[in-house]
């Protein structure tokens, strides 16, 4: 955190559903992650308020932003069970703001246009009463243009006045992914097409009325799939070899996308 804070770095806080002791979890969907091992009982309500208001202690003044889990409509802990999501955050949102009054929370991300595996997960968090307890809303798209409006206008619907975020946007810089994985969208040529990406879709988003547009900064290391290309910045000699790559031991090198998306990002 500190080091972030050095370089200029604002950090999004993701509040865990499994808490970092891994004593217990927010869901009644467990899986054990070693053999052998049993699921861990789900949390009381006090350790769960009492894990997020030590985590917003903590960093009170350093951190503002605050998210609780990822993708809750397609991540298997909540996929389901959108009452036990509303619940958590209905536990987190009080806890965090008697911490910091200052901390914002963002819903833990909704899953994007195309992606949900149901398609009706926002409106049934907002019928339960979810809806009370974030200040943020927040989604992934990775869609064509035509769908980002679409979502987007969903996404309003649902929400009225409170802001949007988009913290997952991107394109692959490989050509070999762009023509594999992203069959139909009209950008092409390798890292001239994530240029072209990024001067459509991320002035589009913020026309629309997106309050903030995330982009993937570094490639993530994993085998040959369209996100192993998807940074900004790569570490040379280590994309697409898998997680046993990692992150260290070489040069970082900036792609042309890169200028792009920090001059489409100056003032925001």
């Amino acid at each position: 955190v500190e080091a972030a804070s050095q370089r200029g770095l604002n950090i999004i806080y993701m509040f865990d559903p499994v808490l970092p002791s891994s004593f217990c979890v927010m869901s009644t969907v467990d899986k054990p992650r070693l053999p052998g091992k049993t699921a861990r009982p789900l949390c009381t309500d006090e350790q769960f308020q009492d894990y997020i208001t030590q985590v917003v202690t903590r960093f009170k003044g350093k951190i503002t932003y605050y998210e609780l889990g990822n993708e809750p409509d397609l991540t298997r802990l909540w996929r389901d069970i959108p009452e036990q999501y509303a619940k958590a955050l209905a536990l987190a949102y009080p806890a965090m703001k008697a911490a910091d009054p200052n901390a914002k929370m963002l819903i833990g991300v909704i899953g994007g246009g195309g992606q949900n595996v149901d398609p009706l997960y926002p409106q049934k968090l907002k019928d339960l009463g979810a809806f009370e307890n974030f200040d943020i809303y927040n989604y992934h798209t990775y869609d064509k243009k035509e769908d980002v409006t679409a979502y987007f206008n969903e996404a309003k619907a649902l929400v009225g006045n409170k802001p949007i975020w988009v913290t997952e946007a991107g394109y692959p810089s490989s050509s070999e992914h762009q023509k594999r994985d992203r069959v139909g969208f009209p950008y092409s040529g390798g890292e001239d097409g994530q240029v072209a990406y990024y001067n459509d879709i991320l002035p589009h988003l913020l026309s629309l009325g997106v309050e903030k547009v995330f982009g993937g900064l570094i490639d993530i290391p994993r085998d040959d799939s369209s996100f192993c290309t998807y940074g900004l910045v790569y570490v040379d000699g280590k994309q697409c070899l898998g997680e046993s790559a990692g992150y260290v031991g070489g040069e970082l090198v900036t792609k042309k996308a890169f200028d792009t998306f920090k001059q489409l990002n100056s003032g925001q």
